[in-house]
């Protein structure tokens, strides 16, 4: 677990990131998580830096040729947004909207990925706000 996040962490520091890398770790994170995800969840940190990386790694770049970097990141939101309700929740427009620029995107392989996360953002959200521990102020 902590060598993905080590990785992503180095990588997204670099001033010359290695996008094979990048989608790797977040292929590898995606895939332990299918199996162990009882340590990451324990701990609200790992979770928040994912977010960030996630975040991140959904930024639209207009250069950009190869999409193994969106693809992992909208494949790890579906697998696993149950996680991060509570940032997909409070971040809900800026992901709205990034997802939604996937769904929209001319590579066909992006585009089934960005709708299975957005089925998946909007599941999440709409348990996350229908919620009886969410604080009625925030919604």
């Amino acid at each position: 677990l902590q060598i993905f996040l080590d990785t992503l962490q180095k990588q997204f520091k670099a001033t010359k990131p290695d996008l094979l890398v990048i989608s790797g770790a977040l292929d590898g994170l995606c895939s332990l998580l299918n199996n162990f995800s009882g340590d990451f969840t324990a701990m609200k940190k790992n979770i928040q830096v994912v977010y960030r990386f996630l975040c991140l790694s959904l930024e639209p770049l207009p250069h950009m040729v190869r999409y193994h970097i969106p693809k992992a990141s909208l494949r790890f939101i579906s697998c696993h947004a149950n996680i991060f309700k509570e940032y997909l929740t409070e971040d809900g427009e800026k992901m709205w909207s990034r997802i939604c620029s996937y769904c929209k995107h001319t590579n066909k392989g992006v585009r089934k990925m960005a709708f299975k996360a957005l089925d998946a953002f909007l599941i999440q959200v709409g348990k996350e706000l229908m919620s009886e521990a969410r604080n009625t102020d925030s919604n």
